[in-house]
């Protein structure tokens, strides 16, 4: 399967922007992993859904920060 972008694509993400159920984002882990994944909530337990890999499920407590994608640029 393909990942969700390109190597010549830019994303921006911002750190103010509330992150919802369906968002993409890049999301940082305790464990230092940083990926960009889809999040679904489901009670404590979160979700990150890949393109390009298996699912990670994780507690809400083992994300560090999600940052949602609020623009993408293909150059």
């Amino acid at each position: 399967m393909l990942p969700a972008f390109k190597p010549h694509q830019k994303v921006i993400v911002s750190p103010n922007v509330r992150c919802q159920t369906g968002n993409r984002g890049l999301v940082k882990l305790k464990d230092e992993r940083v990926l960009i994944a889809e999040m679904r909530f489901n009670g404590d337990e979160v979700t990150l859904i890949k393109y390009n890999e298996e699912n990670i499920k994780v507690s809400r407590k083992d994300i560090v920060f999600f940052h949602k994608i609020v623009w993408v640029k293909e150059i």
